[in-house]
């Protein structure tokens, strides 16, 4: 499988200077960005069954490589207090990415008789990548390298796992306990500014589920797991994507992978309604952050580890047969999050509930017709250093069957309100920024 792409984006911003509450000066910014993207994966898989009690023994081996470039066009246009440009900044760069993915895998399954199910398997993967941004200023009558920007990046990763796990039901009880462990090594080379992050760890990752069935209408559940989250690749790139000499975005090489405890307690009534009661704790939480320099009125955006990140969930969905002709499903989430982190030289502390509520219908008319109207609502919100607005959203969707039931005419219309915009701001050390997207 795979996929070739040519891209090409014309990209305007402007922005406004004011000082004291006047106007006092501005950008715009031009960007022209073409770009090619391939990507191809190989995959060989094997299967085997060995008897009617379920043995069964499968492997993937699989091979995948990314190639793309991009190219940045920057014009920025300086401007007075009165709109008139008195200064031009040419800047462009070149962003090629190359990422190499060798994985392997194997997994046994060996029923008993007695009822007891074994499970065992093992996984070995190789990553690489390269990126080597360069960016080039337009000085007199010549380009010249831009050595504050420019970053050759490489990244290598290295993983061996393996697992066991054993499942067994007992008339009204279902058991599953199992045990996975991860050696990583990896190492990320950041040659133009010398900085070498070298990792080597070991991890286990416990899980354990607990199901009953009291009756055919109530079932209940108690699971527990840990589980690892690590960055992106492209996170951990250290290149800057500029929306203005003011504003950009930045990848972050020193990312740590994330680490999460998770435990929850369900309920099924009439195998429809699920409710749900977890919690969860995070170590070396990632999320998205902006930093700001003072001296230079500068302030980017990158992913960040936050120290710690609690979240206390209560989750209902339940199916809502209204009529014959009227299905609705409904959803209602609350939260507890909290985050702590020592970041920008302060103690970050935030912490609040939130909710949200999802509804849809679906309506069966006459003549082949069906509908659909759906819509949700996010109260306000914490997130990292963010504090997120409420919002809402609705869409609507018709259909119709035609050519005898062989063919669906469809017609959707998303966001009916225009309301689905994100508003958030964060007041936290010297930082007052106000985001609406």
């Amino acid at each position: 499988t795979g996929f070739l792409n040519d891209e090409a984006f014309d990209l305007t911003s402007q922005s406004d200077i004011y000082t004291n509450g006047d106007l006092s000066g501005g950008l715009e910014v031009v960007n022209e960005r073409p770009g090619n993207w391939s990507n191809f994966t190989y995959n060989l898989n094997y299967r085997a069954s060995f008897d009617s009690l379920g043995r069964e023994l499968s492997a993937d081996a699989d091979y995948s490589y990314y190639n793309g470039n991009s190219f940045d066009n920057l014009v920025t246009t300086f401007l007075d207090s009165e709109g008139v440009s008195y200064s031009e900044e040419p800047l462009r760069s070149e962003v090629p990415i190359m990422v190499d993915i060798l994985a392997f895998k194997a997994d046994y399954v060996h029923p008993l008789k007695s009822g007891l199910k074994l499970e065992g398997g093992v996984k070995a993967s190789f990553v690489t990548t390269d990126n080597d941004v360069r960016f080039e200023l337009f000085q007199g009558d010549q380009w010249v390298l831009d050595s504050l920007k420019t970053n050759h990046f490489m990244y290598e990763e290295n993983i061996a796992a393996a697992y066991i796990n054993a499942s067994r039901q007992f008339e009204k009880w279902g058991f599953q306990a199992g045990l996975r462990a991860e050696n990583t090594q990896s190492v990320g080379n950041s040659v133009t500014l010398s900085k070498i992050v070298d990792r080597q760890y070991l991890e286990f990752f416990p899980s354990l589920s607990m199901q009953y069935s009291l009756s055919e209408k109530h079932q209940f559940g108690l699971n527990y797991s840990r589980r690892i989250d690590r960055p992106s690749y492209q996170d951990l790139n250290p290149f800057i994507y500029f929306l203005d000499p003011f504003s950009y975005m930045q990848g972050n090489p020193f990312l740590n992978p994330m680490f999460t405890h998770s435990i929850e307690l369900s309920h099924t009534f009439m195998s429809a309604m699920n409710t749900s009661l977890s919690y969860n704790r995070s170590e070396d939480y990632i999320t998205q952050v902006t930093i700001q320099d003072d001296t230079t009125k500068t302030t980017y955006a990158t992913n960040y580890n936050l120290d710690t990140y609690h979240n206390v969930s209560f989750n209902i969905s339940s199916p809502i047969p209204i009529t014959k002709w009227w299905m609705a499903q409904v959803n209602l989430n609350a939260n507890y999050k909290s985050f702590h982190a020592e970041f920008q030289g302060d103690t970050l502390d935030n912490r609040g509930f939130t909710g949200n509520f999802y509804l849809s219908n679906e309506f069966t008319l006459p003549k082949g017709f069906t509908a659909e109207l759906s819509g949700w609502y996010q109260s306000p919100e914490v997130d990292g250093i963010f504090v997120g607005r409420s919002m809402y959203m609705a869409d609507f969707g018709l259909s119709k069957k035609v050519l005898k039931n062989m063919g669906t005419i469809r017609i959707n219309l998303n966001d009916i309100f225009n309301t689905g915009r994100w508003r958030g701001y964060t007041d936290y050390a010297t930082m007052d920024l106000r985001v609406n997207n």
